[in-house]
């Protein structure tokens, strides 16, 4: 199934406030104006950092690993990280409670409890003697987890599928919601439901669902690229990367990954490396009009004016019926005042 509409959809007023901005102060907001969709998170009161490390049986660093801190008693998923190549995880901002870390790699998974009460707390994990990296060649097979799936089950969802892509949200969830009966573990089904939950801008309870259903299989790519686009738009922007990039390893080709990667690292202001991704997005996509957009904002952060305006062109002229043309058409009626004061400007040496 192609999910581009919906990842189109978490375009809506997330870049455009914030290059507004930059074009209008040089950078960020302005003492007293509200935050935009760029703005911290809030801290918790009372929090602290859980940092650790994962190992593998041996011993040896295990790097880019997901770990994942759960609430024990609600059960949800409160923070992620992935493990550098130190095997090192980071999680700021914990609050009080009782957690249990969960360490996943392929079929491998090591456990620890934890309890969280305002001091910094270390936590340990290792791998049993299941070698993980047996799993990397089979990333674009089907999953243990996929396999266990009954066929009825299956079919509900394909079904689901089909609703999705003819724009029927509603009939699609009623099937999802018969297969998830059936299976309640379909990581597939959580998936797609949770990307219906952010077209309907329901941004909490899709990463929820997204979060649940890589724990239920940690290979399935899209759950990854869904979390990133679904962390884009709630301005968590590194958790963002590293979702993606979780799901370029799975599935390198994902166009949708590099396009949300592209929209993620424009926020971090790392405006090359932005361009690179949507340069690879667009060879997988050609014909998305959303890439000409956020182009566009990257070029702008790079002061590379005439460019920035062909791109945003490109996209008024692709998409017009978007919601956020009318952003920018504003954004270009500011760059083709820059770029006239910058073409017109007097050099310092001719008024010696």
């Amino acid at each position: 199934m192609q999910f581009g509409r919906f990842f189109g959809l978490t375009l809506t007023l997330f870049l455009t406030p914030f290059l507004l901005a930059q074009v209008d102060f040089g950078g960020g907001n302005q003492p007293g104006a509200e935050p935009g969709p760029f703005a911290a998170s809030p801290v918790w009161s009372h929090s602290a950092p859980v940092n650790g490390t994962v190992q593998q049986f041996d011993g040896s660093p295990a790097k880019d690993v997901r770990v994942q801190l759960i609430d024990r008693f609600g059960g949800q998923t409160i923070k992620s990280d992935f493990t550098d190549a130190a095997g090192a995880f980071h999680m700021t901002e914990v609050p009080p409670g009782n957690y249990e870390i969960v360490a996943q790699s392929g079929l491998n998974e090591a456990r620890e409890q934890v309890s969280v009460h305002g001091v910094d707390s270390e936590v340990s994990l290792r791998f049993g003697s299941t070698d993980p990296s047996a799993d990397a060649g089979n990333r674009n097979s089907v999953s243990v987890a996929q396999i266990k799936v009954p066929e009825q089950a299956r079919r509900l969802f394909r079904k689901a599928q089909e609703l999705a892509q003819k724009n029927k949200p509603e009939d699609a969830r009623k099937f999802l919601s018969e297969a998830l009966q059936k299976y309640p573990t379909f990581a597939d089904a959580i998936t797609l439901q949770a990307i219906l939950d952010m077209g309907d801008n329901q941004m909490a309870n899709a990463a929820a669902e997204l979060e649940q259903a890589i724990q239920y299989d940690p290979n399935y790519a899209l759950a990854y690229i869904a979390l990133g686009s679904c962390l884009n738009t709630q301005s968590h922007f590194e958790d963002a990367v590293r979702s993606l990039e979780q799901g370029l390893r799975l599935e390198p080709a994902s166009w949708q990954a590099h396009f949300e990667m592209g929209k993620a690292l424009t926020a971090k202001a790392d405006f090359k490396k932005a361009l690179d991704e949507l340069a690879k997005a667009e060879s997988g996509a050609p014909k998305f009009p959303a890439i000409h957009l956020v182009r566009g904002y990257a070029l702008i952060g790079l002061g590379q004016y005439p460019n920035a305006i062909s791109e945003l062109e490109a996209y008024v002229q692709a998409d017009p019926a978007a919601p956020t043309v009318s952003k920018a058409k504003l954004t270009l009626e500011k760059i083709r005042t820059l770029a006239a004061r910058a073409t017109t400007s007097v050099p310092a040496n001719a008024l010696r």
